[in-house]
């Protein structure tokens, strides 16, 4: 169980830590979407009933602003560097993807007249969807600012550091390896999503089978089905370069709770939605008990002390969902 050591104060916020079981939780505004492997987190939060994005690092919470006065800003992926990618949106009402890196947020830009950013690697390449009118998937390179088409993918959900990328068509996760397209198969249902992929070329994500809905954990051509907690669904988000996957699962009396699978074995790791995990463990998401943002940090993993941050507003609870597609 939880023992919340801090609380929300006069309108400021106080990241706090507390105990639970091996782990050091660190409470954070919103949703954290994404860590990194210095610790670095990107989130969201609400502001006056507007979504806005965050970056943390080492106690301090920084909003990494917007592309309009319009303010709907979505980050959703980090990579070691610090670089972010994520959605915002104009004045005109479409979203663009863009880059955040250094306190400064780029627009990508797009083909036509919007697109949408879920994930990044090491080397600053973005990839998402975008629309061409119909729905592609694409690739950014930051290094170039040069902006690819992936026609054979409606929609690329994250690439490794060798540029290999997860994406969907038609119901069915792909592996898009320099042009070359690999179907993951499923566990037996018709539908399969891939959400994560790490540098060896492991794949998380989640498939039909049966009437039940399992997480799973690609490998050289194998899909593994990781089970649930006890119910019949589960979902896995994020995954680490030591294959350690992340995500949540209904339970036997129909609750849900997050998880970690790691060594062959699901453990309930309590009332969570893990959205990633780092290659220190570190696993972030949000904390359906406290309403925002958490990071748990293993007990051996040292990290900065609980700071205040003043007049910040950075408070809210963000619910995700896919807006101003047209």
């Amino acid at each position: 169980m939880k023992k919340v050591l801090f609380l929300l104060w006069f309108g400021s916020f106080l990241v706090s830590q507390v105990a639970l079981a091996d782990y050091t939780v660190t409470l954070l505004p919103g949703y954290a979407q994404a860590i990194n492997n210095n610790g670095q987190v990107v989130g969201v939060y609400d502001v006056n009933g507007m979504t806005r994005g965050y970056f943390y690092d080492k106690g301090a919470v920084t909003d990494i602003g917007s592309l309009s006065p319009y303010g709907w800003v979505s980050p959703i992926a980090i990579n070691n560097s610090g670089q972010v990618a994520g959605s915002a949106v104009l004045s005109n009402g479409y979203a663009h993807s863009f880059l955040y890196s250094q306190g400064t947020m780029t627009d990508i830009g797009t083909f036509s007249t919007q697109n949408f950013a879920y994930g990044i690697n090491n080397n600053g390449q973005i990839v998402g969807d975008n629309e061409t009118p119909v729905w592609n998937a694409y690739r950014y390179d930051s290094t170039s600012a040069s902006l690819t088409n992936i026609s054979s993918l409606r929609v690329a959900y994250g690439i490794n550091d060798n540029g290999q990328i997860i994406g969907e068509v038609g119901g069915r996760s792909y592996l898009w390896n320099n042009g070359v397209l690999t179907d993951l198969g499923t566990l037996g249902g018709s539908n399969v999503i891939a959400r994560a992929i790490n540098l060896s070329g492991q794949i998380t994500g989640w498939s039909d089978i049966g009437s039940q809905t399992h997480a799973f954990l690609w490998d050289k051509g194998v899909m593994k089905d990781l089970g649930t907690l006890g119910g019949t669904i589960s979902y896995a988000y994020g995954i680490n370069s030591y294959g350690q996957v992340v995500g949540w699962s209904q339970m036997a009396n129909g609750e849900s709770h997050g998880f970690l699978y790691t060594d062959g074995k699901m453990t309930d790791i309590g009332d969570i939605r893990p959205k990633g995990i780092n290659d220190l463990g570190q696993i972030v998401g949000y904390d359906v008990a406290t309403g925002g943002g958490i990071i748990l940090t293993p007990s051996n993993v040292p990290i900065p002390g609980a700071v205040w941050l003043l007049g910040s507003g950075l408070i809210g609870l963000f619910a995700m969902r896919r807006k101003f597609r047209k």
